[in-house]
């Protein structure tokens, strides 16, 4: 009597098991430079599960984490020079965003667009001196050098459209380290920011309708075409990506 709901409880177990894509840290067993560029990651890059587009590799030692992420999709790639691109790490193999760097840096006011003239190259220049260091889900406050000699290290480039970011997270109980200690295995995610709403801009895809209400003609006229929820259904979602890392002993 007892066997079917114990088959459908572990049927369950192993789905949410699946649901999360798992990948292997290779050891770091000579020096990763940290430039943008993914030429010596050949070898350790793996595609995320479900993900078009999206490559990770990682390595660690006892000192630090390595880790590089190759974003081939335009929309993503726009996404992360746009509003910045974040890591998170999870010492427990979850998906807590105990530990972030957020890596571009783009900083500019609330409701600003980014200039469309600007190349990538520009914006990605302007964006990548600094990484912010990111506890709990929340901004620290601190923008650190991307080239830190001892704290977290980022580097980024873009080419033919091709995103690569890497980083450098180091290991241990200091204030701008990830302590992993003991863990046999991370979570890592990757996300880029809600896409904000313009100033005016109403919800489902109505924006630019007066404030009289009224709909007329069966919601119609003059409305140039626009349907409802259709700017809704356009909208690129940001990038949620979450991969559990097992570590190299």
């Amino acid at each position: 009597m007892n066997r079917l709901p114990l088959a459908a409880l572990a049927a369950s177990l192993l789905a949410g098991c699946a649901s999360t894509p798992q990948l292997q840290s290779a050891p770091a067993t000579t020096p990763t430079r940290i430039d943008g560029s993914d030429t010596d990651w050949q070898t350790d890059l793996q595609p995320v599960e479900g993900q078009t587009g999206l490559s990770l590799g990682v390595r660690n030692d006892g000192a630090a984490l390595y880790a590089v992420a190759v974003v081939r999709g335009e929309q993503q790639v726009r996404q992360a020079l746009a509003g910045g691109l974040t890591l998170w790490l999870d010492p427990d193999g979850g998906k807590a965003q105990a530990y972030g760097v957020r890596f571009p840096v783009v900083q500019r006011e609330r409701g600003a667009r980014p200039d469309p003239s600007a190349s990538s190259a520009d914006r990605l220049a302007a964006s990548t001196r600094d990484l912010e260091l990111l506890r709990d889900g929340e901004a620290t406050g601190a923008l650190l050098p991307a080239s830190s000699a001892s704290g977290p290290q980022a580097a980024a480039s873009v080419q033919s459209g091709v995103l690569v970011v890497e980083y450098r997270i180091p290991l241990g109980d200091g204030a701008t380290a990830l302590d992993a200690a003991g863990a046999e295995a991370i979570g890592l995610g990757l996300t880029t920011p809600e896409r904000e709403r313009p100033e005016g801009a109403a919800r489902g895809g109505r924006g630019g309708r007066g404030g009289g209400g009224m709909r007329g003609g069966g919601g119609r006229g003059g409305r140039g075409g626009g349907r409802p929820g259709g700017d809704r259904a356009e909208r690129p979602q940001p990038l949620d990506v979450w991969v559990r890392v097992a570590l190299a002993d």
